[in-house]
């Protein structure tokens, strides 16, 4: 079963799984712990996932729930029938809004969203920020795991105003900053992926970097 055949839906703390009429029990079970346990977008956050119910009996969505509550057992999942569809339109696309959260993360401490992410505060070194779109941080990132388009979109970023995490992850693509940082200037970065790797620039306000 491919991956397009089911349709992921949502906002930053709520998604909606549309799998087609003739998905198994299996296809759809290897579908979650592939694209979001290997992905790490669930671990410790909070998100109420809704499932169109395709008619499976209580054991059947018994399965369900004990694979997605494997990947995190924060989720609050539900079954829901086309019925109950909200009447008013479908739910938006993720990426509509970014995520705030307005607080520095020291070791052991870990975020993961789905779309945007913006931090007013610091990473220190053993922090793990994860995001599937662009992440920003009004703060210094000197240490830690900062990974941007985690679902393997190469065309996210990674601005703050001092780049220098221990590992850096766009898409899948692994990078580290420089340990001289001499030859950046002073001011805002940007970490993006070009030609293959991920390079970090001093960002302007047009939107331009320059080394």
């Amino acid at each position: 079963m491919a991956d397009k055949e089911i349709v992921i839906k949502g906002t930053l703390d709520r998604l909606k799984v549309c799998p087609p009429p003739d998905v198994t029990l299996p296809e759809l079970k290897a579908f979650f712990s592939r694209k979001f346990d290997s992905s790490g977008f669930f671990r410790g956050a909070r998100c109420k996932l809704d499932i169109m119910d395709n008619g499976w009996d209580v054991r059947e969505k018994d399965e369900i729930r004990e694979t997605l509550k494997a990947i995190n057992e924060l989720l609050e999942i539900r079954f829901i029938r086309p019925e109950e569809e909200i009447k008013t339109g479908d739910i938006p696309q993720m990426k509509k809004a970014p995520e705030i959260i307005k607080r520095s993360f020291r070791s052991g401490q870990r975020v993961a969203v789905l779309g945007d992410l913006i931090i007013v505060g610091d990473i220190n070194p053993g922090a793990e920020v994860l995001a599937g779109g662009d992440i920003i941080v009004f703060g210094k990132v000197v240490g830690g795991l900062v990974h941007a388009g985690m679902e393997g979109n190469e065309e996210a970023n990674i601005f703050a105003l001092e780049l220098a995490p221990t590992q850096m992850r766009i898409g899948k693509i692994l990078g580290r900053a420089p340990d001289d940082r001499s030859r950046r200037g002073k001011g805002p970065e940007v970490a993006r992926v070009r030609d293959g790797r991920i390079i970090i620039e001093n960002y302007s306000a047009r939107g331009e970097g320059r080394r």
